[in-house]
């Protein structure tokens, strides 16, 4: 997969903005649970809501290290249990260190005292907040695995149509170069002046299509100037002689039309009175040949 097409990793990354929620339910709590002024509670919960985003910047390490699905369960159960608490209770000595040094403002004297019965807010908060992050985690990791699930299919699909691709034009050329033996071998006994023209048109033809083997797309330009050399609509002999014949190119330039292109392409191959036409239509591609 290409790394640059990829979105940068959120695991261990919160949003600059991750505080704002998070301080507006603290803000409520301590102001309806903990019956504080809201004053005070916006006070004291806006820094530690900025304070907060250890809680899932952690959680979401703890998510990467204990992925759904790999891990045993009573691991990530553990684990799941223990962080909480433990990360909870950090940020319960940041909230009471935090109260403690805004009380020797003389305007919030008492601060400490006041706030302290309301620590288990913050506790309690912090595991609510613990639980979203994991949440939020686990769900983008699922997401990002589907994504990659999906582009690794679509690029299996493509390598699967080089692949088809490749192997047709490799059974089309020997089919071809035998077609032309075959007419030139026929015109030697009927016409030799025109089986030697024959032989230098397909050794011009020959030497032409070397450079463009390995392009899967050349101008349209370039195929014309190909035709102008080599005959594309010819009579057909009632006199000659039957030979069998397979269909192999008519069926090979079909494949490859639809590993191609699709239904998007039409190919129809048709014996007339006196001559058999083939013609096709495909869409038209713009930009540089690959």
């Amino acid at each position: 997969m290409n790394p640059a097409g990829r979105r940068k990793p959120y695991l261990g990354r919160v949003n600059k903005y991750t505080w704002v929620p998070i301080a507006l339910v603290l803000c409520v709590f301590l102001a309806t649970l903990g019956n504080l002024p809201w004053t005070t509670s916006i006070l004291m919960g806006v820094p530690l809501a900025m304070f907060s985003l250890f809680i899932p910047i952690a959680a979401g390490y703890v998510c990467r290290f204990t992925p759904l699905g790999k891990a045993q369960m009573w691991r990530v159960a553990i684990t799941h249990l223990a962080d909480p608490l433990v990360l909870s209770f950090l940020w319960t000595l940041i909230a009471s260190a935090f109260s403690r040094a805004l009380a020797f403002i003389p305007q919030l004297h008492g601060l400490d005292k006041q706030f302290a019965p309301n620590l288990w807010i913050v506790f309690f908060t912090g595991c609510l907040l613990y639980v979203f992050s994991v949440a939020f985690h686990y769900v983008a990791m699922a997401q990002d695995a589907a994504r990659a699930v999906e582009m690794e299919v679509m690029q299996t699909s493509v390598l699967a149509r080089d692949a088809e691709l490749r192997a047709l034009r490799a059974q089309i050329n020997p089919h071809f170069l035998f077609n032309s033996l075959n007419s030139i071998s026929a015109l030697t006994s009927i016409d030799g002046a025109r089986a030697r023209e024959m032989c230098l048109l397909l050794a011009d033809f020959l030497r032409l299509t070397l450079g463009m083997g390995e392009k899967s797309v050349i101008p349209f330009s370039d195929e014309l100037d190909l035709l102008e050399g080599i005959v594309v609509e010819n009579d057909r002999d009632e006199e000659a002689p039957s030979r069998r014949r397979n269909g192999v190119g008519l069926k090979n330039v079909r494949s490859r039309l639809e590993a191609r292109y699709g239904k998007e392409a039409t190919f129809r191959a048709d014996a007339e009175e006196d001559k058999f036409r083939v013609s096709m239509s495909l869409p038209a591609e713009y930009g540089e040949p690959k």
